[in-house]
């Protein structure tokens, strides 16, 4: 009975991290550095990140203490879903910030 016990919790527990890794597949970490993007007249604007590999990235949850340009950031994060830039502006994906840091030069 004992020996049953141990093989169910072993079973169980590999499907429990199973499912961790299945979830935090979704996200990525990558480093950049915070810009600036606005209309002509500076009317509207929002802040992105320009990561190291190529692409921009438009977050919609940026916190003030990191809206800085030229601030650089290592982060992680996930990409929202049917959802395009604000104001249709820009060519990357818009992403939800899971955690992001200063990185010092």
């Amino acid at each position: 009975m004992s020996r049953l016990l141990s093989v169910l919790v072993i079973v169980l527990s590999a499907i429990a991290l199973q499912s961790c890794a299945v979830e935090n597949e979704d996200t990525f970490r990558i480093t950049g550095i915070i810009a600036y993007r606005s209309d002509v007249l500076d009317f509207m604007g929002f802040h992105y990140i320009k990561a190291d590999d190529g692409k921009d990235y438009y977050p919609k949850n940026l916190p003030e203490e990191f809206q800085q340009v030229g601030l650089r950031i290592r982060f992680e994060a996930r990409e929202v879903e049917n959802s395009t830039p604000i104001a249709g502006w820009g060519h990357g994906p818009v992403i939800e910030l899971v955690h992001i840091q200063r990185i010092s030069l």
